[in-house]
């Protein structure tokens, strides 16, 4: 991975790219029932995967009362929970 694409990757542990970059977020979420999780990583991994968080998200949503289902003037609010400890952002 290139300098610039590992740029691209937000770091957990700071405020999201979205408000200290004041570019839109992109965010690719895949789910999944897999038959064999060791064996799936490890073929993400290879083709150049790699695991960033393991533990549970939560999100909590706020929005304007007049667009409750509209992207625009939304909060997210999420809160990463692992054993090692746990942190919050704003995106």
């Amino acid at each position: 991975m290139s300098a610039n694409e590992n740029a691209l990757i937000p770091n957990p542990m700071r405020i999201s790219s979205v408000f200290t970059k004041m570019r839109p977020m992109h965010e690719v979420e895949f789910k999944s029932v897999v038959d064999d999780l060791a064996l799936r990583r490890r073929h993400v991994e290879g083709a150049g995967g790699r695991l960033r968080f393991a533990g549970t998200m939560m999100d909590r949503y706020y929005t304007l009362d007049t667009r409750p289902d509209s992207g625009a003037g939304r909060l997210r609010v999420r809160t990463y929970q692992a054993p090692a400890g746990g942190w919050t952002e704003l995106t």
